[in-house]
């Protein structure tokens, strides 16, 4: 299983590699689009527009909101998801560190805050369609709406399930 695991993890990051090397010739062939001056003023609007979703949340405040909500929990998830690469591919077992645990702990209110964003940007794109999101329904983005709150559900169950484990 850990072969298999390995194998396809290469194949989508070979995948992933192609469409990132795809996305960064378009940029480098499009003028003046990279500069490395002014650093200062590009980190702080890094900081602010990317990290803390400040002008996502500004132009539409409550849609912002809970999509800064998913972002937010994709950043928080990203090292419990490591982990668990880490393990899966059979590298080391860190799932059993006390550190780990208090992270599950931390993690438990941004599981429920992507619920609350996924939730309600499925229903917005799924069934009230503003016209900003165009007359098409995208059912890609509606299947990773979905498969998201199952990760989130799933991830909070483990801490029913290991309640009733001896």
């Amino acid at each position: 299983a850990t072969l298999a695991f390995w194998i396809l993890l290469l194949a989508f990051m070979g995948a992933f590699a192609a469409q990132v090397a795809r996305r960064v010739q378009l940029i480098a062939a499009a003028p003046n689009t990279f500069s490395l001056d002014n650093l200062g003023f590009r980190t702080t609007r890094f900081v602010v527009d990317v990290l803390l979703q400040w002008r996502t949340i500004k132009e539409r405040p409550f849609t912002g909101l809970m999509h800064a909500f998913v972002f937010w929990g994709f950043v928080a998830f990203g090292g419990y998801t490591l982990t668990e690469f880490l393990y899966g591919l059979g590298i080391v077992n860190l799932t059993h560190a006390g550190w780990f645990h208090a992270y599950r702990l931390a993690l438990t209110p941004f599981a429920i805050a992507v619920l609350l964003g996924i939730g309600y940007l499925f229903i917005r794109r799924a069934f009230v369609r503003p016209a900003a999101l165009g007359t098409k329904v995208s059912i890609e983005s509606l299947v990773i709406a979905l498969f998201i709150a199952t990760l989130m559900i799933t991830f909070l169950l483990t801490f029913r399930l290991e309640e009733g484990s001896p």
